[in-house]
């Protein structure tokens, strides 16, 4: 009996650790995106995602394209472009067609944006 309490506290301290966790390294990759640090805002938000599951939601999906974008990292700025298209349900792709933060990806050969 005394073990299944220590391991349900050990489970719920584990869990409460990555759920305070996250939230901060969102903002962080938020702060490093506003002081143009993109490369590092786009880290950011990875290690974010996998403290999290790789559970993110499609506002912040689009925020680490943008980042990855303006890092001149075209392919993670697609995968995450097209994890929300094609898995969340975005339907705002005229804010993606304007969004300067992609200006970079209109030319791209593998998956430019018209």
């Amino acid at each position: 009996m005394l073990f299944m309490i220590f391991l349900i506290s050990t489970i719920s301290i584990f869990g409460q650790g990555v759920s305070q966790k996250y939230p901060a390294l969102i903002r962080i990759a938020d702060s490093l995106y506003n002081a143009k640090d993109f490369k590092n805002s786009a880290f950011a938000f990875s290690k974010a995602f996998k403290v999290n599951g790789w559970k993110a939601s499609s506002k912040e999906h689009y925020n680490a394209a943008c980042s990855w974008a303006l890092a001149n990292e075209p392919d993670s700025a697609f995968y995450h472009l097209n994890h929300i298209a094609t898995k969340m349900n975005y339907t705002d792709y005229g804010h993606i067609k304007v969004d300067p933060d992609f200006k970079s990806l209109y030319n791209d050969k593998k998956g430019g944006l018209p």
